[in-house]
């Protein structure tokens, strides 16, 4: 099984407006994660009109109509794996992720700290602004894309989950 991670799409209007890179590679996928910060309701109506099941959490930046519709965290299903999704951790301002970028977090510390938000999941994918993040981290993969986009409106990365019969692994694309 492969799956879509994208996080960051607050730019977007519609799926043809995401980079040529990040459209190919999401044609590939099973369904996708959305991990905050989606932007509008159209946009993340699009994304399953293009592809397909999509789950999704909001994002510090999305409006009221996006976080009505969608919860701050949740778990998912699929191949016998349970993934949580989560926006930066929950918000926590003390484990904001551009510490991490600057290195006052450890790996370890940002894993333990989201390992708390879930129970017995076997994947957390958690967006956030900064660069992609992929950690195996006591036999659970901790993960985020990256956004889709930075501050700037250029072009930044996405992931792609794997699930085989033995193990799930993530890769992060830059598009």
């Amino acid at each position: 099984m492969k799956i879509g991670v994208i996080g960051h799409t607050q730019q977007v209007d519609a799926v043809k407006d995401l980079p040529a890179r990040a459209r190919l590679a999401l044609a590939e996928v099973d369904l996708v994660l959305h991990v905050g910060n989606v932007g509008s309701l159209t946009f993340l109506r699009s994304l399953q009109d293009s592809f397909g099941l999509t789950f999704a959490v909001y994002g510090s930046q999305d409006l009221d109509d996006v976080k009505r519709y969608l919860e701050a965290d949740t778990v998912v299903e699929f191949a016998n794996r349970r993934i949580g999704l989560i926006f930066e951790g929950g918000g926590d301002q003390s484990l904001r992720l551009p510490s991490l970028k600057r290195q006052t977090i450890k790996p370890e510390t940002l894993s333990e700290h989201l390992l708390g938000k879930f129970e017995s999941v076997d994947c957390i994918v958690f967006g956030s602004p900064v660069g992609g993040f992929n950690h195996l981290h006591h036999g659970t993969l901790i993960f985020n894309p990256g956004p889709m986009f930075d501050e700037q409106g250029e072009s930044g990365s996405m992931g792609i989950l794997e699930i085989t019969e033995r193990v799930m692994t993530g890769r992060i694309i830059l598009v």
